[in-house]
């Protein structure tokens, strides 16, 4: 597969993520190497869920993705004018719009029968006009009953961020 060229936008203990330019468009290419508790195995058995979700509504855009050598790589829409939840509350911009919106596309996974297992702060991106997107599609999973109390948690947090931040006037 074809690579373009890369600015390195972030870089953790696993995954390196880059803006990258290939044939005049820009993309983000999110690049990991393996390790113990996650295999490229899970991880592309997570893309290929994302490919057949009928609704894909305020996740990022996939394009491709692919194991080459020791990597696995993953070329996404790039959210130029977006940051994370997690930059945006401690910002002290209101987030009480946003928190809805987080909730439903966490939601919308869950009528297709797919858990995502990472629902935290860092994984959903918002510009100005209040535009969610979630980004961190690696460990998607299949519904099962053993989900259950996962998703419970995963649900009653959100809903206890958004009624904390209805009673301090939109704020975290």
């Amino acid at each position: 597969m074809k690579i373009g060229t890369l600015t390195l936008i972030s870089q953790k203990s696993h995954s390196e993520v880059y803006r990258e330019i290939l044939n005049d468009k820009t993309y983000c290419l999110k690049k990991y190497s393996p390790w113990d508790s996650c295999t490229f195995a899970m991880i592309e058995r997570s893309y290929n869920y994302y490919k057949l979700l009928e609704n894909k509504e305020g996740l990022v855009t996939i394009f491709d993705f692919w194991k080459e050598n020791d990597s696995m790589y993953i070329r996404m829409e790039y959210l130029s004018d977006y940051i994370t939840f997690e930059e945006w509350s401690k910002l002290r911009k209101p987030v009480d719009e946003i928190i809805p919106k987080i909730i439903k596309i966490i939601s919308n996974l869950m009528i297709q029968q797919i858990i995502p297992s990472d629902c935290g702060e860092g994984n959903f991106m918002v510009n100005e006009q209040l535009d969610v997107k979630m980004i961190d599609l690696d460990l998607l999973y299949h519904y099962d009953i053993s989900n259950l109390i996962f998703i419970g948690k995963m649900i009653r947090t959100w809903n206890h961020k958004l009624q904390y931040c209805k009673q301090y006037k939109g704020k975290l």
